[in-house]
């Protein structure tokens, strides 16, 4: 039977069932996918100590320390040096037929082990962000544009969920990714119908810059002023917390704008069944799992065009992608 090893940053157990993105989530799909008829690998980083797997047709193997981040910085480059080390000495002794790497930080490892082992190369592309790396994550995004760089030009096989990607490969060998199935949202929308709560607005996000939630505070001052009795609920942490709420502050929205650090599952299925309008901002994804959450629970999705968003959300009701920043909060007055 065909082997396929499936490298990945992280993926969830049952210590730490949450998806952390949503490479986790297309990892599950590809498991499933490939199992049908293949015997599956993945390879992956510790979650927490002593991690019990979710039920799952790969053989899971988890090295490294415990996953404390996944945002870059230098400490996060040291670590995953290291991380991809040992992940090649355990996939040589797996002999895979076919490596599928999920990211830039292990497309060398993947394309390295591929001309060891004579295996194919199959790379998952997110999408190309070529110098944005460095706009939105400073002199640590070099090394992501290196290895987005680098990884161009490996000859293997390619999954894309971006026209970008496909543009500027320019290659033939280029598959879609198909749409998951996400069961946690599933499963929870089988409860008791929560009414939405008119004007409510939800961001799903960590608190960095690129995912430009400063931005999503002043549009929604706008807002404001025309639909008084609208609420902005923002569910998220991260570096810019401090600054995110200074903003709230600054510009008066105390009353209005309600940040929640720390959420349960429940609480932010809650929250979504709650709201009416989910808004989401970022100028990088590779495939934005809330989005897919939002909709699962029936939000209205106003969202920055992203290529990737452009495929990933076709299938989707209600989701509204626009180009133009200006444009944003008369849409929102003109939906609620």
């Amino acid at each position: 039977m065909e082997k396929i090893l499936i490298i990945a940053e992280s993926f969830p157990s049952k210590k730490r069932p949450n998806y952390n993105g949503g490479v986790e989530v297309v990892v599950e799909n590809l498991i499933e996918k490939f199992s049908a008829d293949r015997k599956v690998f993945l390879l992956t980083q510790r979650n927490a100590k002593n991690d019990e797997e979710l039920l799952s047709p790969a053989k899971i193997t988890r090295v490294g320390k415990v996953l404390q981040r996944t945002s870059p910085s230098f400490s996060r480059i040291v670590e995953f040096i290291f991380l991809e080390r040992e992940i090649l000495s355990r996939a040589l002794r797996i002999k895979p037929d076919k490596i599928v790497a999920t990211n830039h930080t292990n497309y060398l490892t993947g394309y390295f082990l591929s001309k060891i082992v004579k295996a194919k190369l199959i790379l998952y592309w997110q999408d190309v962000l070529g110098f944005s790396w460095v706009r939105y994550f400073g002199i640590v995004g070099i090394f992501g544009l290196l290895s987005e760089t680098l990884s161009r030009i490996l000859p293997a096989e390619n999954w894309a969920i971006s026209q970008t990607t496909k543009n500027k490969l320019g290659r033939s060998a280029v598959f879609v990714v198909p749409p998951v199935v996400f069961k946690k949202v599933d499963s929870l929308k089988g409860k008791p119908t929560i009414q939405k709560i008119h004007g409510q607005i939800l961001m799903v996000s960590r608190l960095v810059n690129y995912k430009r939630v400063a931005l999503g505070i002043r549009i929604f001052s706008e807002v404001v002023k025309k639909k008084t009795q609208s609420h902005l609920m923002i569910v998220g942490d991260g570096p810019k917390k401090k600054a995110v709420e200074k903003l709230v502050k600054k510009l008066r929205l105390e009353n209005s704008v309600t940040l929640k650090s720390v959420v349960t599952q429940e609480e932010l299925a809650n929250l979504y069944r709650k709201s009416e309008i989910f808004l989401h901002l970022s100028k990088i994804e590779g495939y934005c799992l809330v989005i897919q959450e939002a909709a699962g629970f029936g939000c209205k999705i106003v969202a920055s065009y992203l290529p990737v968003l452009e495929e990933t959300t076709k299938n989707l009701n209600g989701v509204l992608l626009i180009k133009s920043d200006t444009d944003i909060p008369s849409i929102l007055i003109k939906i609620l």
